[in-house]
């Protein structure tokens, strides 16, 4: 696959990096002329002078798609309507009909849109979801996520729900293996001059039963990503950084009415260390695939709408102080 990368931001030069690492990376293109033949000689890449000059180059087969989420609607139009298989940066689009407008684009070119939720290519994800369905961890009942670091300089358009909730929004779902048909969420705003929220506690409930929690902020001095499930057989602590699962269940012995003090309760535990694999290579491979099998993507333009759709239902929550469905 011949792929290029539109945009010269962090996760564009993250995806150039990835790809040229994989063997993948052909081209760059950024409104930045010299930004664009930056990122470019670094990695042995074409610079390209225009979108339309990209999009008409029959040796590109794929593009990524890093810019500004206002722009993802155009951009990723214009590369489908060339016949280019395209990844664009989550969120899918500025709205949810630009998003749903990506997706029929998409089919009707016969191409592979795929979203960047990179959390879901984590393999501590893989890992929970597999086992879960495999009943190894008895029914789920609850799930929660924590994702939580100080305030990153590079955000300014959106609150912390539309930044890094929708990552955990779009893991929960997966794992549960559910669609989420109502929203609460309580939002503010601690930092001066900031436009919007950077802390929120989401509240999820899920078509199946099962209820969610995200909570995410720019607040604390340390950097959290994590997220737990309550099963009926056992209790499991993922940690996305570390790609480590903490498995934990239990069981009671003979109990002494007569003494509360000893309660006979054995606590077992079980840490699954997994080998550590960068999810951003993951998703390039995986969208790679798609494109060579026509196969569906990891993170599918429908899945990217979904996660929109609950983020977006999750901002107006906060607003309203109700609950939304998406």
């Amino acid at each position: 696959m011949k792929l290029a990368v539109v945009g010269t931001g962090v996760m564009g030069r993250n995806h150039a990096r990835a790809a040229r690492e994989l063997g993948f990376l052909a081209g760059v293109f950024d409104m930045d002329a010299k930004a664009a033949r930056e990122v470019a000689s670094a990695h042995g890449a074409k610079a390209y002078d225009s979108l339309d000059a990209l999009a008409s180059d029959r040796a590109i087969d794929a593009v990524v798609v890093a810019t500004p989420t206002s722009t993802h609607h155009a951009t990723a139009s214009r590369l489908l309507e060339a016949g280019k298989h395209v990844l664009v940066e989550k969120p899918i689009a500025g709205s949810l009909e630009e998003g749903r407008d990506l997706v029929a684009r998409a089919k009707k070119a016969g191409r592979t849109l795929a979203v960047g939720h990179i959390e879901r290519h984590n393999p501590v994800v893989a890992f929970a979801r597999e086992a879960l369905a495999k009943g190894e961890f008895g029914e789920l009942i609850t799930l929660s996520a924590r994702r939580v670091s100080n305030l990153p300089g590079r955000i300014r358009d959106v609150g912390c729900i539309m930044d890094i909730g929708i990552h955990d929004i779009d893991v929960l779902r997966h794992v549960a293996g559910s669609e989420i048909r109502r929203v609460y969420a309580r939002a503010g705003t601690f930092t001066p001059n900031l436009a919007f929220e950077d802390h929120a506690s989401v509240l999820l409930e899920f078509a199946s039963g099962v209820t969610g929690v995200v909570e995410v902020n720019w607040l604390t001095p340390m950097k959290v990503r994590q997220f737990s499930l309550t099963a009926s057989k056992a209790y499991v602590e993922a940690d996305y950084i570390e790609q480590r699962a903490v498995i934990s269940s239990s069981t009671y012995g003979a109990l002494d009415p007569a003494n509360l003090f000893q309660v006979p309760l054995e606590l077992h535990q079980r840490v699954v260390a997994l080998k550590k694999q960068e999810p951003l290579k993951l998703e390039l491979s995986d969208f790679a695939r798609a494109c060579a099998s026509g196969g569906r993507p990891l993170v599918a333009g429908e899945d990217g709408v979904a996660a929109l759709a609950v983020a977006q239902a999750a901002v107006a929550s906060a607003s309203k102080g109700a609950p939304v469905a998406p």
